[in-house]
């Protein structure tokens, strides 16, 4: 082998090791977006349970004055 291949062949191998090392990098990059994807999924579902928590009381507060509201004419009225 003539110094010029020993140093294409030594050039093939970083070139193949540069290019292992940046597909291993890449699957890590789409493992980590999946798992923050899921974890935005997870987060938005635990936004719309409060939400719709903050809606159930909301009602509630509304059902309550307007009971009130009735109770308090009615006895005025009397």
């Amino acid at each position: 082998m003539t110094f010029e291949e020993k140093l294409r062949a030594e050039l093939r191998t970083e070139v193949a090791k540069a290019q292992a090392e940046t597909e291993q990098v890449r699957q890590q990059w789409m493992k980590e977006v999946e798992e923050l994807r899921d974890e935005l999924k997870n987060k938005d579902k635990m936004i719309q349970k409060f939400e719709m928590f903050i809606d159930i009381c909301n009602e509630r507060v509304m059902a309550e004055r307007f009971r009130l509201e009735g109770e308090g004419s009615s006895s005025v009225s009397q």
